[in-house]
Parts: C-alpha cells; structure tokens; sequence
C-alpha cells in the first residue's frame, strides 16, 4: 500500500502554554506563504533519543491570515515579521527573551537578491537574537518532510519542485520553472491539461475527451469563450489553473472518469521523474513528498510512489514526516547545535555582531541515516551532529561530524575513491564505501560499486541491472559484531549485572571442570581463555536439516529452533590452552560470553545488546534484520543451499544459531560504524568507554606483553591496539577491529583520526582477499594526509 501522509503535531496541538524556566532556550520558526504565516516556539534542546529532530512545541501555533504579497513581496515580508513577533511577544511576553535563534522559510525568496542579507539581519534586530536564517520555502519543506536527514522530497502545490540534499556537499534542485517552463505534474500544470480536454471535447477535437471535465470546468468558469479573459490577464493565472485541481479529482474519483485519471496518473509520474532527477548519486535513495497534490489527491500520490518503485527499487519512499512549519523550528535548532553547512546562493544566514555566535547547522543521516537519527535513518549520509557524549543516563549524542567534505580534502577524497576502484575493478569486492573523520571534519566519503555482482546461480549479473551501492547501504559487519557486544557486556558489568572476574562455573556449569574453572568474562573478552577459534557442533544437525528439506534456496537456518541443545554443546568445547596463557582470536568466546548473559539476565541477546549498547549509543541504524534491497551481498553458498547470500549473516555459526549472535550477525551503514567509532575515540564518562581502549593483555597473561609473543598487536576487552598489518605501519596506537566480510574501523586518539571502511569482499567468493592490502594502504595514505597539515 502507498504511504500514507501523517498529520503534523502541530495539527493537533491543544495543550495550554507550558512556560520555560529562565535558563530554557527556545527557538523560532516562521513560515510565511501566500495564504498565511504560521510561527512556532519550541524548546532549543537534543530530543529524548539524542537526536535533532523536530524539538518539543512550548505553546500553540500562531496563525496570523496574512500571506506575502507577489507585487510587494519585500515589504510584506517584513510587515508579516513584525507583526508575527508583535503576536508571539503578546501571547508570551517576557518569555520572548529565551528565544535563541529564528528561522524563517518563504517562497519567493530568491526574488530578494541584495535585501536578503539585510531583511535577514533586521529579522535578527526583531527578535533580539544573534542566529537568524531565512530558507526558500523548498528548503524549510524538505527538513520538515525528513526532519533534517538526507534524500530527495518532492513538493507539488500550484507549481513543483524537488530537492535532493544532504545540507552539505550536495544540493540539486529540479524544476520550479513555473506554469509556462516546467512544474510538470503540479496543480497548475493539471488545471491547464484538464481544461485543454474540456476544450478538445467542447471543439469535438482529436486527442482525449472527457464530458465530465467540460462540465465541470463549465461549472468552475463558465463558457469556454470567457475563460482566457479569467486566465490570462490575471498575476495569479497559475493558482487559477490549479484551483481546477479538486474538480478532476472529484471527476477521477467520484465520476470514474478514465481520461481525468489518466491525467491524474501522468502527474504523478512526472513528479516521480523530476524526484529521481534530484536523486544525486551521493544521497541516500530516501524520497519523500509535501504539497497539497500529493498530500490530498490519492491518484497523483499512488503514481507517484508507484513509478519511482518502479523506476528506483531501492528508493525508500516514506510519507513526509512534517510540514514546512516543522522544518523552520528544525533548522532554527540546529542552528544552535554544530557547525555551519555550504549554503545554497538563495539562503541567508546572520551570525551577530561578534561574528562568533555558534548559529547555522544542519544535520543529516546518512541514513539516514543517517542521518541524525541517527539516522536513518536510517538513516545517514555524510552529515550528521558531532558533539561530545554524555552518558547512558542522559544521551550519547550523534558522532558523526556535521561539517561535510573538507574543501581542502577532496584531492585527497578522490585519490581514496581511486583506491577503492582499483580493489573493486581487480575483483577485491563489488561494493565499498570509506568514511575518514578528522579532528571531527569529514576527509574522505567515498562509495563505489553495487549491491551484488552475481546471483544465486553464481553467475554474473548484467552491468545494467546492478544496482549501485550508496551512502546508506548496509554491509554485514562480520566481527565487527564483537565490538558492539564487547560494549553491551561492559555495560552490564558496569551496571554490576556480570562481574568480569568472576569464575563462569558460577554459573556455567560446563565450564566447572579441569582449566575451565579458572576462566572468566574477561577472558572470553581478550581471546585468551584458551579456546579454538571456532565451533562445528552446527554442521551435523544442519546436515540432516538440509537433507530433509526441499527448498531450493534457504534463508533462515533451519536450526535456528534448537538453539538451546546447540549452545549447550557449544559450552562443551575443550579447551587448547589454559586460560590466562595466550591470546588466540576466538569465535567461541564471545558466544559463550553472549550465553552467559542470557543465562543471568533470563533476556534473549538481541534484546540486551539494544538495551546496553544500540540504544545508550544512539545508533538505531545497526540491525540482525536489514532491508535485504538495501543491503550488499556476500557469499556464493551452494552447499549450506544459501545462493548468494545477501541481508542474511554471512557467517556459518551465527546463521545456524539464527543469526543474532555475539561474534556476527549484525548491519548497518558507514554512518553508524563511524558514530560508534567516535564514541570510542572521544571516550565517555562510562566505563566501557575506557575499557574499550585500555591495553589488557599485560593484566591478563600476567607479564608485559611483546608485539612477536602476540600477533604483533595487543588487545582490550573488544579491539585491536597497534595491529600495523592493516592499521598502517604508523597505527602503533591505534585501536579498531575487522570482519572477514570485509570490513573494518580504525580509531587513533592522539591524531583525532577515525577511519571506516566497509565492503564485501567475500562476494562471490572468498578466495580473494585484496582488503587487508586496501586497509593499511588507506591508513598509510590518511596518515600521510594528516601529517602534512
């Protein structure tokens, strides 16, 4: 079924006036168009969930019945300021000084060429603040319909426009050349085509007719003599011709008339072209839609998202998440919380008389996420708030830097792209994407490839029907998996649920003989336990499963329901070593770490690693479950009757076990690696922060551990330190981790450096595996970059 719209809050807004403190900031939205102006006070503060979005309402809407004049459009934007401000300061009085900022959003804001600036800065005089922004209005609707995050909305009322953006590195409008050029699809452009079939069937012309629309249109204008005495002479011929709009829509729906649906029918898909001509290459593939078309007649909206789905399938289209009114309070919000985006020529931004003021953000996931909401997040692309992290008790705020691509960068972000076309053209993968963070500025963005190169009979996939990897794509994170669990034991030992030092025969009973007794989580955490690195109790059951099946492909594991009896046999595994006497990287430990939670806690693992790791870190976008048409493939599996295995876990263990496991199983986009990764390199005030970073093995082998004793790298409890074979030969202090699909994240404090990257390089096979090489190459070359500034 289409999207449907959801009504704004404000639509709803009843509640009487909640006054602020004095200390508690509030910002401003204004949204002025030709019918009306609309202002709203909200509070200028990070959402529940550490996000920005659109921030609490503080009072009701002001609603002032004055539009913009189109013949005075300078000055009656000024008089709608002065008199928006006059109501607002009338209804909350001294509270007025709390506000820190206002946005304004309006068409025809292009039109004010060098009084832009200056009604700008007057706006700033108004209100008695330092942050003032004035948008178009196809800006302020884009943020309310994706609160902030990155992608393409359409917006579709007398005329059309789209917007693709991320608010930093890419803006791309299409159409809104007007009744006469282009807004194809849009109320006027349906109002002119109904009328010329009302006059084909009035003349008895060839072309399409329709008996319904002439007498409406009779009805509406009278006799078709009179109508270009009623059109043409008019200012407003383009809102004539749309008003027609409720009227084919009636003869569409109520009259089942084919040819005014077929109009219909044509409008949405030329909006649904003018979107995907927005869609940059560097967006996530995330549409949504605003406007009364689309909003209210339901023909126009179906064919919209009918033909993108069918033009884009891995577009995600998703009914608008606010209105342009939203948008402005978004913006006004933002404005207070990071660093200024690479504005459009058509913005206006005042920053205060010192010139300092921290005004003029704008964030977005990449999905996004991400997206804020992270992302989107889903969703997010590159920009996304980067502020320090506060605790779980209070919120792990976005880390994803909101600045974009550095100008001075981009040689360097093009000689990185080149990098990951090279490995991907040699066969190293067939999608990539890195993601580079200085001192919290984005250096390199890079994304290459598609989704899959081969299907489930192995063989290649035709060029054009590949589907091209972006931003947002999501990669099976393989190990990388361990990190976020290591995080969420930590967490739980913090919250004095596990004790990292406690023997597991407490409450492991297969663990109570021989060298097992002395083994604890903080063994399992450093791989020196002494187990193997992996576990093949899953192979004989699944065998006999296959065997017994008749499915030609097989997504979920079969064994998944004998979980339990296959845990229990796991907890059996012999040990090769005494624990505490040498580190020897291990599957197993973090799945009987993972079963060791579950047996104290009575919780399922997936319900835990949200609780105490996705949820205080704010990172929403990281998944068991991806969007299967969103996500890179991996393997070519024809044994386990897997084809190519794509938006299910790659690795075996995990997939028998179902696949939400310690050691694999989870997804998510560049985006939301990178906001985990910072997290780690910042550091926070909780505990599994610093343990994260700390070098274990000294404490736990008991003696100062050499780089030959220990695969040349040492170990806290979940990452690599100074593993200079992928880290890159001046990575001695790094920290970070990979995963045998491909992927990795690397974090070095000292030079305030994050590096991600993402492929699948099991995809097809995984005899080739050129990203070891790939990695050090990236790091080395960053490092090099680095050094030079």
């Amino acid at each position: 079924m289409p999207a449907q719209p959801r009504q704004s809050p404000s639509k709803t807004l009843t509640m009487a006036v909640e006054y602020p403190s004095s200390g508690t900031e509030l910002v401003c939205g204004i949204d002025i168009g030709g019918s009306g102006c609309r202002a709203r006070l909200a509070y200028a503060d990070i959402g529940h969930d550490g996000r920005l979005g659109a921030p609490r309402p503080f009072g009701r809407d002001l609603i002032v019945p004055h539009g913009v004049s189109a013949d005075h459009h300078d000055g009656s934007v000024r008089a709608l300021i002065a008199l928006a401000h006059e109501r607002l300061a009338a209804r909350f009085g001294g509270r007025m000084r709390n506000i820190r900022s206002v946005c304004l959003g309006c068409a025809g804001v292009a039109s004010l060429t060098h009084d832009r600036e200056q009604l700008c800065a007057d706006m700033a005089t108004v209100f008695d603040v330092d942050c003032a922004l004035i948008v178009p209005d196809f800006i302020s609707a884009h943020t309310g319909a994706l609160s902030g995050h990155a992608g393409v909305v359409a917006a579709a009322g007398t005329g059309v426009i789209a917007l693709g953006t991320d608010y930093f590195t890419s803006w791309k409008r299409v159409d809104g050349w007007g009744y006469l050029l282009g807004d194809c699809g849009s109320g006027s452009w349906i109002g002119r085509h109904a009328l010329h079939i009302a006059l084909n069937t009035y003349e008895r012309r060839p072309g399409d007719q329709s008996a319904q629309l002439l007498a409406a249109a009779q009805k509406a204008f009278g006799e078709p003599r009179t109508w270009p005495m009623q059109i043409y002479p008019q200012a407003d011929r383009a809102s004539i011709l749309a008003s027609f709009v409720p009227a084919v829509c009636a003869c569409a729906e109520k009259d089942d008339d084919p040819a005014a649906r077929q109009l219909l029918e044509r409008a949405g898909a030329e909006i649904a072209a003018t979107a995907i001509a927005a869609l940059d290459w560097e967006l996530p593939r995330q549409v949504s839609y605003t406007g009364g078309i689309l909003l209210h007649c339901p023909i126009v909206r179906e064919s919209f998202i009918t033909r993108l789905r069918s033009c884009q399938p891995t577009i995600r289209v998703t009914a608008p998440e606010g209105t342009p009114l939203d948008g402005t309070v978004i913006l006004a919000n933002m404005a207070l919380h990071g660093d200024e985006p690479h504005w459009p020529a058509d913005c206006a931004v005042h920053h205060g008389d010192d010139g300092n003021s921290p005004c003029t953000a704008l964030h977005s996931r990449q999905t996004q996420c991400a997206t804020m909401r992270r992302v989107p997040a889903e969703h997010s692309s590159s920009g996304v708030l980067s502020p320090d992290c506060d605790t779980r008790a209070g919120h792990v705020a976005d880390a994803y830097p909101a600045s974009g691509l550095c100008a001075d960068a981009r040689p360097f972000n093009s000689r990185i792209r080149t990098m990951l076309e090279a490995a991907r053209s040699a066969g190293g993968f067939s999608a990539g994407r890195c993601l580079i963070i200085h001192r919290g500025t984005t250096i390199a963005d890079a994304t290459v490839g598609t989704l899959a190169a081969y299907d489930d009979a192995g063989q290649p996939i035709p060029a054009h029907e590949q589907v091209a990897a972006v931003a947002d794509t999501m990669f099976d994170l393989a190990s990388l998996t361990k990190t976020f669990s290591a995080y969420a034991l930590l967490s739980m030992a913090d919250d004095g649920i596990l004790d990292l030092d406690r023997p597991l025969g407490d409450t492991l009973p297969a663990w109570r003989e021989g060298d097992k007794r002395m083994a604890t989580p903080r063994h399992l955490l450093t791989h020196t336990a002494g187990l193997p690195p992996s576990w093949y109790g899953w192979r004989e059951p699944l065998r006999h499963a296959i065997q017994r099946s008749h499915e030609k492909k097989i997504l979920a594991s079969p064994i998944a329901d004998m979980r339990e009896e296959l845990e229990d046999d796991m907890l059996h595994t012999p040990l090769e070593t005494a624990p505490g006497t040498r580190r020897n990287y291990s599957d197993v430990g973090f799945n009987t770490a993972m079963v060791l939670a579950e047996r104290v806690t009575g919780e399922p693992w997936p319900a835990l690693v949200r609780h105490y790791a996705f949820e205080p870190l704010g990172c929403h976008d990281v998944t068991f479950a991806p969007e299967i048409s969103h996500t890179a493939a991996t393997e070519y599996m024809p044994a386990l009757y897997r084809g190519v295995v794509q938006g299910i876990v790659h690795d075996e263990t995990s997939w028998a076990l179902g696949g939400q496991c310690a050691n694999a199983g989870l997804f998510a986009p560049a985006a939301e690696v990178a906001r985990f990764a910072q997290v780690l390199r910042k550091g926070s005030a909780e505990p599994a922060s610093h343990q994260l970073w700390n070098d274990e093995l000294p404490r736990v082998l008991g003696r100062t551990v050499s780089f030959e004793e220990n695969e040349l790298y040492g170990a806290s409890l979940g990452l690599q330190i100074g593993a200079t074979h992928w880290m890159g030969a001046a990575g001695t202090a790094s920290r970070g981790h990979t995963g045998f699909t491909g992927t990795s994240f690397q974090i070095d404090r000292d030079r305030e450096l994050t590096i991600v990257l993402l492929t699948n390089r099991v995809h097809p096979s995984r005899t080739v595996n050129l990203v070891g090489k790939l990695r050090a190459a990236v790091a080395d070359a960053t490092f090099n970059w680095v050094r030079r500034q």
